[in-house]
């Protein structure tokens, strides 16, 4: 489908093309870790990151952003689980003020929090950063920080990470509420009523499923892949694909090795030097499954960049996208469908939450 007729078959012209068509279409990624990157590795200063420059340390630069044919990112303020409910919140905004300086020191970004913000920068020719949050530990057990995070942008907020929490339980996690608690119920009904999208990236499946359930509008999971291609608790199973899907929701496809393919630990694929036998081609194969599950309305991209150590052969970096989108043409995918993974559904994801807000 992103072939041109007359047009040489060259590996270049094939990328070039599938940049051109995804810059039309749109890109949008569902998951990038690049704020907690920039904390770890300049303590938090955008401008001494440089992104103007390439960034072996990084998935994510401008020359890669414009390479991959991205045209809007969401970037997570990530909190990582066992802090104490000070910390956990004072990281999550320390990393929302990375976002906001991200667009103010690079005037390709610009930070939006709306379908017209979208709209406008894409206008302009700018790429979007939609701030997220991934872990509600960041909420320090407030439902009302709900509101502060809002008002700084914020378009999602996973409910756990790796650790279950007084919201909901994890995945990897202990089974403490059997799903969500009451307050995670609640937080789930303030959640929809502000605008702020519910992502079970991390969840239980009886948690995924509650919050199902209980949300009047979509239910996420920004950055996850199919169980059945790949038995980690931290993928999604048949049911819920299914029953997220039911709510309008989609399951962005995560790049991490260990989510993509049978027997890829998540400590060894963490370790030094570590390696995969993982490629893009495994990237595509969860793309089919969720596709054959949940339907082609449901599926998108999450590629979890800078918050994986490894990543699959062919799909290093932001800069790979097309490569993706390559191999999915190659499979019998029409310009419809391949519009729709790239940037549609989300799209009509974050906006069916716009119009839920009350």
């Amino acid at each position: 489908m992103l072939r041109e007729e007359d047009a040489p078959d060259t590996d270049v012209s094939r990328q070039a093309r599938a940049r051109a068509f995804l810059s039309r279409a749109g890109l949008v990624d569902g998951h990038n870790d690049l704020p907690s990157r920039i904390l770890e590795l300049w303590d938090g200063d955008v401008a001494a990151a440089d992104l103007t420059r390439l960034q072996p340390e990084l998935h994510t630069d401008l020359a890669r952003i414009r390479a991959g044919g991205l045209t809007a990112q969401f970037m997570a303020a990530f909190v990582p689980g066992g802090l104490s409910p000070e910390d956990a919140q004072a990281r999550a905004v320390r990393l929302l003020e990375i976002i906001h300086a991200l667009g103010q020191a690079y005037p390709q970004l610009a930070i939006v929090d709306t379908i017209q913000g979208l709209e406008v920068a894409q206008r302009y020719g700018q790429v979007s950063v939609i701030p997220a949050i991934e872990n509600a530990d960041a909420l320090a057990g407030e439902i009302d920080a709900v509101d502060l995070f809002r008002r700084l942008g914020v378009r999602y907020i996973t409910l756990t990470h790796n650790g279950s929490n007084e919201w909901a339980d994890s995945a990897f996690g202990d089974r403490v509420h059997g799903g969500l608690s009451d307050h995670g119920v609640r937080l789930i009904e303030r959640m929809n009523d502000v605008g702020v999208l519910v992502d079970c990236s991390h969840t239980t499946d009886e948690a995924t499923l509650h919050a199902c359930e209980v949300s009047r509008t979509p239910v996420i999971l920004s950055h996850t892949n199919a169980r059945t291609l790949s038995p980690s608790p931290r993928n999604a199973s048949d049911e819920v694909i299914r029953r997220g899907a039911g709510t309008g929701g989609v399951i962005g496809v995560n790049f991490f090795p260990p989510l993509l393919v049978a027997g890829e630990g998540y400590s060894a694929a963490r370790a030094e030097g570590a390696s995969t036998r993982a490629t893009g081609c495994d990237v595509a194969n969860h793309v089919n499954y969720l596709r054959d599950i949940a339907g082609i309305d449901h599926v998108a991209i999450g590629s979890d960049f800078d918050g994986i150590g490894i990543t699959p052969h062919g799909l290093e970096d932001v800069g790979s996208f097309p490569s993706l989108f390559i191999e999915l043409a190659d499979r019998g995918y029409s310009r419809s469908d391949l519009e729709k993974i790239a940037s549609k559904n989300l799209l009509r994801v974050l906006a069916t939450a716009e119009e839920g807000q009350s």
